[in-house]
C-alpha cells in the first residue's frame, strides 16, 4: 500500500514538474527515460502525460494552458485536477528524483507481471519440460528493461534473407525507391540511416519529397520533419509534384486547363499516410516526434535538415555539436528500428559539412551534385525553360551494397525528379 501511494505521489510530482517547466527540460528527461502513459498507475495521470508528450513531439508549447486545452475535448481530466497538480509544483529540479521512482515502480510492476504468468504455468509442467521452462523464464526476466530482440534461430534468419534476395526488385520488402534504376541497384529502405547531402538549392528537399510521396502512395506511412521551411511551403511543393505543374503561375489565369490537375491534389493527399510537421526541434524533441510517428505505424522518417537542429546544450565548436547530433540521430534510428533519411549540406570542397563522424555513423551517404554540362544541354533545348537541370546522385557510401552514380532530371517548376536516359555509372572507391 505504501509503495502504491509513493508511486502516485511520484506521478503527481512528475506531472507538476512538466506543468511548470517553461523550457521543456523535464519532457526531455522523460523521453530519454522512455516514459510512456503505461507507467502511470492513475489512468487520469496517464492522460495528462500523453497530452504533454503529444504536444512535445509535435514541437508545440507544452505547459498547463496547452495541456488543459488538449484534454478538454475528451472530458476525462478537468481544470480542477490540473489546478491541484499545479498546487503541488515546487521546482523542476525534483524531476530526476520522480523519474527514478517511476522507473523503479514500472520495472517492479513489469517483473511482477512476468513472475505471475510464469508461476501460473509451473504446476502443469511435465518432468521433461522443466529445464526448457527454466531457460524460458530466465530469458523473459533478463529481457525486462531492454528492447525486444530477434529470437529467431540463425537458420531462420538465413532462410528469410535468401527468400528476400530471390524476389524481383519491385517485390522486395521495405520502402521502395521512386526510380527503377535505383530500385534495381539499391536495396529498398528498411532500417538504414541515409544522408542526402548537397550544396544549397541543388534539390535535396525535392528529392526527399519525391521519396516520401512515392512511399506514401505505395501505402507506407512516412513522417517528414521540416526544420527549415514552414509546413505550407513544403505542402505547396508537394502539390507541384503531384499535379506536375507549377500552380503558382496559374494565379493570374483562373481559366487555365491545368487547374483541374491542381484541384485534384487534395483528394489525393487525403488518404495518403504522410505526416508533415515544421517546428524547431532539438535532438530530444526529434526523438519524441519519431516515437510518436512509430506509434502511428510510420516506416520512414525524413529530417530536413540537420543544420537546423537546435542545440539543447552548449558546445565548444560546430564540430563537437554535429558529432553529437550524428550520434544522437544514429541512436534514434537504432531505438526506433526504421529507415531514417537526413538532409545535410556539402561544403565548398564537396565534403560533408562540420563532422567526419556523420559519414562513419551513416549506412548510406548520397551526394547530389550539379551536372554542369547536363544543365547547359537542357538549357539549350528550350531557352524559355531554364528550370530543368541535370543532377548527378552519387552513392558515396553504402554499407550493404554497391556505390553507384545516377543521372537525374530535376524540374524546378514541378519539383519532379526523374531519371535521365543515361547509363548507371560504375562503382566509386
Amino acid at each position: 500500500m505504501i509503495a502504491a501511494e509513493r508511486q502516485v505521489d511520484a506521478e503527481r510530482g512528475m506531472l507538476a514538474c512538466i506543468l511548470i517547466d517553461t523550457r521543456d527540460t523535464v519532457m526531455q528527461r522523460a523521453v530519454a527515460a522512455d516514459m510512456t502513459r503505461d507507467w502511470f498507475a492513475d489512468p487520469k495521470h496517464g492522460h495528462v502525460y500523453q497530452a504533454a508528450f503529444d504536444l512535445y513531439a509535435a514541437g508545440k508549447v507544452c505547459d498547463c494552458v496547452t495541456i488543459q486545452d488538449a484534454l478538454r475535448p475528451a472530458g476525462i481530466v478537468d481544470g480542477a485536477m490540473i489546478d491541484a497538480l499545479m498546487s503541488d509544483a515546487v521546482t523542476t529540479q525534483h524531476a530526476p528524483f520522480f523519474i527514478e521512482q517511476m522507473t523503479a515502480h514500472h520495472t517492479r510492476r513489469t517483473l511482477s507481471g512476468v513472475l505471475m504468468r510464469l508461476s501460473a504455468q509451473v504446476e502443469n509442467l511435465e518432468p521433461g519440460d522443466v529445464a526448457d521452462f527454466v531457460a524460458l523464464a530466465q530469458e523473459q526476466i533478463c529481457r525486462i528493461g531492454v528492447a525486444d530482440s530477434d529470437v529467431r534461430s540463425l537458420a531462420d534468419v538465413a532462410r528469410a534473407i535468401i527468400a528476400e534476395a530471390k524476389k524481383p526488385p519491385e517485390q522486395r520488402s521495405g520502402i521502395p525507391w521512386p526510380w527503377k534504376t535505383w530500385q534495381r541497384n539499391l536495396e529498398p529502405l528498411t532500417d538504414e540511416l541515409v544522408y542526402i547531402a548537397a550544396r544549397p538549392s541543388v534539390g535535396k528537399t525535392a528529392l526527399a519529397l519525391n521519396i516520401a510521396a512515392h512511399a506514401a502512395l505505395a501505402g507506407h506511412r512516412v513522417g517528414y520533419a521540416s526544420l527549415e521551411s514552414p509546413r505550407e511551403k513544403i505542402v505547396g511543393r508537394l502539390v507541384q509534384a503531384l499535379s506536375e505543374t507549377d500552380f503558382r503561375r496559374l494565379y493570374r489565369n483562373p481559366h487555365s486547363i491545368r487547374w483541374p490537375r491542381v484541384d485534384a491534389v487534395p483528394a489525393l493527399l487525403e488518404p495518403m499516410p504522410l505526416d508533415i510537421v515544421s517546428q524547431g526541434m532539438t535532438c530530444e524533441r526529434l526523438y519524441a516526434w519519431g516515437k510518436a510517428q512509430k506509434s502511428r505505424g510510420a516506416e520512414l522518417l525524413i529530417i530536413d535538415n540537420m543544420k537546423h537542429i537546435r542545440p539543447s546544450v552548449k558546445y565548444s565548436s560546430p564540430v563537437e555539436m554535429f558529432r553529437d547530433f550524428s550520434a544522437r540521430i544514429k541512436w534514434m534510428r537504432d531505438d526506433l528500428g526504421m529507415a531514417l533519411v537526413v538532409l545535410h549540406h556539402l561544403s565548398h570542397e564537396l565534403k560533408l559539412s562540420w563532422s567526419d563522424d556523420i559519414e562513419r555513423d551513416a549506412d548510406m551517404v548520397l551526394f547530389m551534385l550539379e551536372d554542369e554540362k547536363g544543365f547547359e544541354n537542357y538549357q539549350s533545348k528550350d531557352s524559355n525553360d531554364s528550370s530543368t537541370q541535370s543532377v548527378r546522385c552519387e552513392v558515396r557510401k553504402n554499407r550493404d551494397g554497391p556505390c553507384k552514380a545516377f543521372f537525374m532530371e530535376l524540374c524546378g517548376e514541378t519539383q519532379r525528379v526523374s531519371e535521365e536516359a543515361k547509363p548507371v555509372r560504375g562503382e566509386f572507391e
